[in-house]
């Protein structure tokens, strides 16, 4: 893996943002974004099941939702900030190389978009007692986040093969 940091690629020469680059010419730093976004993930995971055990005590579920909410968010920053952000779009050199074809990774990230958008919508009708419409749609939330969590997980990784 290549880091995009390496001589002649900044827009500021001589700036040595990342010493190991000059070392062999690769990066040879431990891509961790994939590590905290896994972590994060799995943060929220533990947070929204827990948060489902106790569905019947309000005064648990909800601090430990919003808590899986906060995860969740926090997480996707750290994944698009370092995507975008750091790598310019370059997934890869960002620490996520992907183990699947481009149409499985498609398919994980229209779930995730959707799984997402429905986080907001089970928030929102937590919080304003709508629990027809918050029952309903929590079977939906569960099975579209947890596909999303394990396929993050199996189809991503950090090492190219």
């Amino acid at each position: 893996m290549s880091c995009f940091l390496r001589r002649g690629t900044t827009t500021i020469p001589e700036v040595n943002l990342c010493s190991s680059c000059f070392k062999n010419g690769a990066c040879e730093t431990v891509p961790v974004t994939l590590i905290i976004v896994n972590t994060g993930m799995t943060a929220s995971v533990v947070f929204f099941a827990l948060g489902y055990i106790f569905r019947k005590r309000l005064k648990l579920h909800r601090p430990f939702m919003i808590m899986g909410i906060f995860a969740n968010l926090l997480s996707a920053l750290a994944l698009l900030f370092s995507v975008y952000v750091l790598y310019l779009g370059d997934r890869e050199a960002a620490g996520f190389i992907a183990t699947v074809s481009p149409f499985w990774i498609f398919v994980h990230r229209f779930v995730a978009s959707t799984a997402f958008l429905l986080m907001f919508v089970m928030a929102w009708t937590g919080l304003r007692h709508d629990r027809k419409r918050h029952v309903r749609l929590h079977l939906i939330f569960i099975v579209l986040y947890l596909f999303t969590y394990i396929t993050g997980l199996l189809f991503f990784t950090t090492e190219a093969s």
